[in-house]
């Protein structure tokens, strides 16, 4: 087996691990989540799901027992991560990997605190330790909306990712050898409409298929094939092929290439560009790393630069 090689496609780009792929085959993966474990909304919830992409293209068997609207904490009629536990156990009585991924319904609905929901990921893992002590805990982290999700903001979500993020890199990873941490999942599609239905919360078909490629390659000990490139909208001045990854509150645009036609006198600001919707701030961006000037991205997203010398 040391030479297996196993080829899958997602997403329209082939991957390629090696090796580890190998172990893989034939195992048991059970999936603890939401909505988006359960597959909300998907045209086709069961074959379009991230849990069956992953499954079907690891050769593992999958035991999907997510519940929508569920989360840690309690909620009246749903289940939590840790009763979900309970019913794997009662579907699969061995699996080798629990993938869980959630925690935005907690927060949204107010059941319990980014703290609380820390402390309870910490039993989650404890109890799936008890059940399954042989299992790989994949901790995916946080699932984030896009930019907004009612009247609750980015900065209100971006919170609970990084407090559990953090939390799974300090405290649990270093407690047990057998937890995978996983918890960038949500920052490789998160903010960019491309990847949601149109509520903005759930994800879509290519959502899906997003997540399952960035699993794939934690389970395979590969590295997620995209890169973070500027999310600009073309303008004459300049034309990008985007694509984004979520870096918190900050976005990071490179090259910006700006071709001007006139000369531009010391102090005169102009508009080179637009950044995509998606990534428009809530409040004007100054950037001062600028040769020459300044850069500053406005709450309609117009990118305005200010020359402090002439350009001829």
């Amino acid at each position: 087996m040391s030479n297996y090689v196993k080829r899958f496609n997602l997403e329209g780009k082939t991957i390629v691990p090696m090796g580890e792929a190998a172990r893989t085959e034939g195992r048991n993966c059970g999936f603890i989540g939401d909505s988006w474990a359960y597959g909300s909304g998907l045209t086709n919830r069961e074959s379009e799901r991230y849990s069956r992409l992953l499954c079907n293209e690891l050769g593992m068997n999958e035991y999907n027992v997510a519940v929508s609207g569920s989360g840690y904490g309690a909620r009246e009629g749903k289940q939590t991560f840790s009763q979900q536990l309970d019913l794997l156990k009662s579907k699969c009585d061995d699996v080798d990997y629990i993938i869980v991924y959630g925690g935005i319904n907690d927060l949204y609905h107010n059941v319990m605190a980014v703290d609380e929901m820390v402390g309870a990921n910490t039993t989650f893992v404890n109890k799936a330790h008890s059940l399954f002590p042989h299992a790989i805990i994949v901790s995916a982290g946080f699932n984030m909306p896009s930019k907004m999700y009612a009247t609750k903001g980015r900065r209100f979500f971006t919170n609970g990712y990084e407090k559990l993020k953090n939390a799974l890199l300090g405290n649990i990873t270093s407690n047990y050898g057998n937890v995978l941490d996983a918890s960038d999942c949500s920052k490789y599609f998160c903010f960019n409409a491309d990847y949601y239905q149109s509520d903005l919360i759930h994800p879509n078909a290519n959502g899906h298929r997003r997540i399952a490629q960035y699993l794939s390659c934690k389970l395979t000990g590969t590295e997620p094939k995209w890169a973070p490139i500027a999310s600009i909208e073309a303008s004459d001045n300049f034309t990008f092929k985007y694509d984004t990854q979520w870096l918190g509150e900050l976005f990071m645009a490179f090259p910006i290439i700006y071709h001007n036609t006139a000369e531009l006198a010391a102090g005169q600001q102009v508009t080179i560009g637009r950044v995509n919707k998606m990534w428009m701030p809530r409040y004007s961006v100054l950037f001062y790393e600028f040769r020459n000037g300044q850069i500053r991205v406005e709450t309609n997203g117009d990118i305005k630069y200010t020359p402090s010398v002439k350009i001829p």
